[in-house]
């Protein structure tokens, strides 16, 4: 092969080469106009983006889109010498640095992320960042977009604290409430429901159902109020009372006000607890039917039933009407709490003795009167006995109870009840008449009986104090009246004493002060009490005045010398040689000489020296 194929070999590889270098220009020039073309769609896109676009290398900012200029209100040749963190919020710099490091490792890509920016007013702007890794311009750097949205932190701020207002609302109204849902499940309580129901909120809250609280016989209406309120809100009542049972399952009267909750099928439900008030609301009820003394029907009450009952339907009916004796003596002698207890125990009485369907009722003062529908005469006599019987019975009261008792039936629907109750009133009153002395001899033994169990005496030794009265008595040459008087004063003279608390006259030592005053009551008491009987009336004076001195210093008026009658004057010297003889708790007996000389130094001051002169000759 000559020079000339030489050359046209290295002719040929030159055309191939250029060819080669046309070939690989072409590619280039095809690359680049890609490129070119990207970067103008990329342009495009990121300047008419909503969102901010940002290149972000070695700390600042390589390329931004026009929104930058709108929302950070620098300018371009601003922000070029302007480092990246100088827009961030100072609360949020060091955890955004954190995060670019992230993203420039490739970590947590397409992670959105939320912070604060600073623009150029100082106005803070909430925005939501997206970055990612790339090479720009052959080195490493972030492409990030931002999203401005303050309108939506500012909303949700607005709910949050529409959020707080409503739920301290929901927790100071001062009133117990609660959110359930349709299902009945509890989602949210408030304190004052802790303290009504007596669970805590993490007991009940997504954990308990609203039916657990409410009393089993109220439940099955509560839950169709609830299932009618999804229907129809008009269905179901807003306001109504029901019964809670709270954690130790102690009923709760509650008045409940509940609502749907707008554009939600959750219940919000306040509770008043009512249960105070519903007690109250019940005692008045009692009270305007009842007698607040004895829990008997009252007068008001008894005549509502005798006008519904006054019918043909329930013939026979029936009535009887007691009378409570001795009530006034009761009063005066043992005051008005005594007599209270008296009337409760009558009232005790009638109602053992009577039927569950009987109706009894306090009429007056010591009055009783009962209602015996379908009730025929003979019936209501049995009853009466029962009533007697009970009443003789009764041992745990000082004196025996008697009850006056008159009855009448109405068998013919043409009789005037009126007409019958006069009946039964004027029965009992007839009644009381003839068994008033029997009565007042059960009282005056019963009055003996109960002194002698006080004093801790027998009847032997009373005996012996009347006998020892009656003979100084007859010494003094007392006619036969005056002797009855003075006997029945040796007897009864301390009537007065079952006033006196137990525990005062059984006292082992001298006694107090206050304790003296209460004894020194008892001619006082006796006098009223003797004042009650025609038996005792007699004597009632000498009662009051026979703890009274010769010498003017006595009890209870300060009577002296002849101004203290006569049976007192003897009785006071018998009675301190009875109590010196005797002994009491607090001091030993005495010999009788002991006895005699004490009294003598008494004369001219404690007792009549006439007297004693007189009663030393006897013992």
């Amino acid at each position: 092969m000559g020079n000339k194929d030489n050359a046209s070999i290295a002719l040929l590889n030159e055309i191939k080469q250029l060819q080669e270098d046309l070939a690989q220009a072409r590619e280039n020039r095809q690359t680049l106009e890609a490129l070119q073309e990207s970067e103008v769609r990329f342009r495009g896109l990121a300047e008419s983006s909503p969102a901010l676009i940002f290149v972000l290398q070695n700390n600042r900012l390589r390329y931004v889109n026009p929104k930058f200029f709108v929302l950070t209100e620098y300018s371009e040749e601003e922000y070029l010498v302007m480092e990246f963190w100088e827009f961030i919020h100072p609360d949020f710099q060091d955890s955004v640095k954190s995060k670019a490091l992230a993203w420039q490792r490739g970590e947590n890509q397409f992670e959105k992320y939320e912070m604060k920016l600073l623009n150029r007013s100082g106005k803070e702007i909430w925005v939501e960042i997206y970055a990612n890794p790339i090479q720009y311009e052959g080195q490493p750097a972030l492409i990030g977009s931002l999203f401005d949205i303050s309108e939506r932190k500012h909303f949700e701020e607005a709910l949050r604290q529409s959020e707080v207002l409503y739920r301290t609302i929901f927790e100071t109204t001062g009133t117990a409430m609660m959110i359930f849902d349709k299902d009945l499940s509890i989602s949210l309580v408030n304190s004052e429901f802790e303290e009504l129901s007596g669970y805590c909120k993490e007991e009940i809250e997504n954990s308990m159902k609203w039916p657990i609280f409410v009393h089993p016989d109220d439940r099955e209406r509560m839950i169709e109020y609830h299932q009618q309120r999804r229907i129809d809100p008009e269905l179901a009542p807003s306001h109504y009372e029901f019964r809670l049972l709270d954690k130790e399952q102690k009923t709760k009267d509650i008045f409940i006000t509940v609502d749907l909750i707008p554009g939600t099928s959750d219940s919000v439900v306040s509770f008043m607890d009512i249960t105070e008030r519903k007690k109250a609301e019940a005692q008045v009820k009692y009270l305007s039917f009842n007698d607040k003394l004895t829990g008997l029907y009252n007068r008001a009450f008894f005549e509502e039933e005798l006008s519904r009952l006054d019918t043909e339907r329930q013939l026979p009916l029936s009535l009887i009407i007691g009378d409570v004796n001795g009530l006034k003596l009761i009063n005066d002698a043992l005051g008005h709490e005594s007599g209270d207890r008296l009337l409760r125990k009558a009232a005790e009485i009638l109602r053992k003795s009577c039927r569950k369907e009987d109706i009894i009722a306090r009429w007056g003062g010591d009055e009783f009167i009962i209602l015996l529908p379908k009730t025929k005469a003979h019936c209501a006599e049995r009853i009466c006995e029962r009533i007697q019987e009970k009443s003789q019975s009764s041992g745990d009261f000082p004196i025996p109870i008697s009850i006056s008792l008159g009855t009448a039936s109405k068998n013919d629907s043409l009789q005037d009840v009126q007409a019958i109750i006069k009946e039964a009133e004027d029965k009992m009153y007839r009644n009381k008449l003839l068994e008033s002395k029997s009565a007042r001899s059960s009282f005056l033994l019963s009055l003996q009986q109960t002194l002698w169990a006080k004093s801790h005496e027998t009847e032997e030794h009373c005996q012996h104090v009347k006998e020892l009265a009656e003979q100084l008595g007859v010494r003094m040459g007392l006619p036969e009246s005056e002797l009855d008087d003075l006997r029945l004063l040796a007897v009864l003279h301390d009537v007065g004493n079952i006033a006196i608390p137990n525990e005062i006259l059984d006292k082992p030592a001298p006694l107090s002060p206050e304790e003296w005053e209460i004894v020194k009551k008892h001619p006082e008491t006796g006098y009223r009490i003797a004042l009650t009987l025609p038996e005792l009336a007699p004597i009632a004076g000498a009662i009051l005045a026979h703890h009274e001195r010769w010498d003017g210093k006595g009890y209870p008026l300060g009577l002296k010398a002849e101004e203290i009658p006569l049976i007192s004057r003897i009785l006071a010297i018998i009675d301190a040689f009875d109590v010196m003889i005797s002994g009491r708790p607090y001091k030993k007996a005495l010999s009788i000489a002991e006895v005699r000389n004490e009294i003598r130094k008494c004369a001219g001051t404690q007792f009549d020296p006439k007297l004693v002169k007189i009663f030393c000759k006897l013992i």
